[in-house]
């Protein structure tokens, strides 16, 4: 139409004999006058542009990165792996959907933390310290798979008493900030410095090729009051010492520590050409191993899940009481944990240690990059970080988004028990309360979350509630000994595997 205009203006201008210094000055002015009207028509479209942009941004949601130090280097795939899900990186403390912190966030920046909107996930759990601090960790009563440990001062009598009745044992000596261990005679260790413990030294271990290694579980913790606790099935981390373990050498700690400088998979004879050129991940490697030396692989996974849910039900009481400490109605916490286990030679499984906010930066082993990046995808749809709608089209927080992911019928079981007069009359009963009529909104809340999860848990395994075909008695009988909570959620998912054997 511009255009248009300033032809017919210029026609008009050329034909014009009578007055040529008006028709010059008319001509000025319209050339004039198009100029602003063109640049007028741009700033629009820009403006439409950027609100449109805007627009967009606003749909994004936020993740917020906390930490003291300002390199954030060891973030990169966290941060490339959220951006890659449509996540928007904010510093405002405030306006976040997501917040990731390294370091244990709810001293340090409590006044930001609570309270906090429903919706927005934290990736830790107010009092993750009972399993990661290693000294909680290893005083755990009433778990085989912990090797022996004493508090020091205070269990000092009754370690000598235990050295003097196993003379073959050999400890070391750790602490919660100390990262390094050394085998040292009980003579020269120090048994009055508090805040360290004594801990008993796993002999025999499994060698490959000669090299002790340990194994690197991931668990996802999704939820404290009923647990819910899961695994990253497809994979883990086996990191091998430098140097062979025999001859045994105390005084050199590369032959039974693993560092930073650790032998990777992919250099180990054995196994790097399962690795390298078969592509199978460290856990399939690690496998096809024990199968060609005639070993039960599920002898060590079943050990392994067994001991991570000991440790989660013996710390359980304690995650609720510190929850509730900092929240009335908690928001959606999640956590990342790596256990580091250690195989003997005669296939018993130990735990090491529990470590919160995991190494996921691959800078110093490059090819681990591929690992961290699944663990935090499958991590992320897991929890619900990761969406199935379109963000820049969908409010993911409208009641609408939600309902089409996971309604309320999805959750209602199918038993004939929730249509009878038992459970119309009242949800008294253990075998009503798990009907869709007898429901509180928070415990609606929950199985919203569970069905959730479980659709979206990718390659991650259920630890907690466990698989239902794995157990070999009752389910009531199973459950005693467990929470109120926990035994609802293990009958809402029996009934619901009725409904859908997948659950089970």
């Amino acid at each position: 139409k511009i255009n248009r205009t300033f032809t017919i203006l210029m026609n008009f201008i050329v034909h014009q004999t009578v007055n040529r210094s008006l028709s010059q000055c008319v001509f000025v002015s319209v050339i004039v006058m198009m100029i602003n009207i063109k640049e007028l028509h741009i700033m629009q479209a820009e403006h439409l542009l950027l609100d449109k942009k805007n627009i967009e941004n606003d749909k994004k949601p936020k993740v917020c990165f906390l930490g003291k130090n300002s390199d954030q280097s060891h973030l990169v795939h966290v941060m490339e792996v959220l951006k890659s899900l449509g996540y928007e990186i904010t510093k405002d403390t405030k306006d976040w959907d997501i917040l990731w912190s390294h370091d244990y966030p709810f001293k340090e920046y409590k006044d930001l933390l609570v309270p906090v909107d429903a919706h927005k996930k934290i990736n830790h759990f107010p009092g993750t310290g009972y399993v990661t601090n290693k000294m909680n960790l290893v005083t755990t009563p009433n778990i085989s798979g912990i090797p022996k440990a004493f508090k020091i001062p205070k269990d000092k009598e009754d370690l000598l008493l235990y050295v003097k009745g196993h003379q073959d044992k050999l400890f070391v000596q750790k602490s919660n900030s100390h990262r390094g261990i050394k085998i040292e005679n009980i003579d020269n260790l120090d048994l009055e410095t508090e805040g360290t413990f004594m801990q008993e030294f796993i002999q025999d271990p499994f060698l490959i090729d000669g090299h002790k290694f340990d194994i690197g579980v991931y668990v996802i913790v999704t939820s404290i009051d009923p647990l819910r606790v899961y695994t990253y099935d497809n994979d883990a981390l086996f990191r091998f010492c430098p140097e062979k373990y025999y001859p045994f050498d105390a005084a050199n700690i590369n032959k039974y520590v693993v560092t930073d400088d650790y032998l990777p998979i992919w250099e180990v004879p054995s196994l790097k050409h399962l690795y390298n050129d078969r592509e199978l991940t460290m856990k399939g490697t690690f496998n096809a191993y024990l199968r060609s030396q005639g070993l039960d692989t599920q002898l060590v996974w079943r050990q392994i899940e067994s001991i991570v849910q000991d440790i989660m039900f013996a710390k359980e009481s304690a995650l609720i009481g510190t929850v509730k400490k900092y929240y009335s109605d908690p928001p959606t916490f999640f956590e990342l944990i790596r256990f580091d286990f250690i195989l003997t030679k005669d296939m018993k499984i130990y735990v090491m240690e529990a470590n919160m906010s995991p190494n996921l930066s691959s800078a110093h082993f490059p090819s681990n990059r591929l690992l961290y990046e699944q663990i935090l995808y499958n991590l992320f749809s897991l929890v619900g970080v990761a969406q199935h709608v379109h963000l820049r089209y969908t409010d993911f927080r409208s009641r609408t988004s939600k309902e089409m992911e996971v309604s309320n019928r999805d959750i209602a079981i199918q038993s004939d028990v929730c249509g009878s007069k038992l459970c119309k009359d009242g949800c008294s009963e253990a075998s009503c309360q798990i009907c869709i009529q007898c429901l509180s909104h928070r415990q609606k809340t929950i199985l919203r979350r569970t069905f959730k999860e479980h659709v979206n848990k990718r390659l991650c395994k259920r630890l907690i509630p466990s698989n239902l075909n794995d157990i070999q008695m009752p389910l009531e009988s199973f459950i005693q000994g467990l929470t109120g909570s926990n035994q609802w959620l293990y009958r809402w998912l029996d009934a619901m595997c009725e409904k859908n054997t997948d659950f089970c």
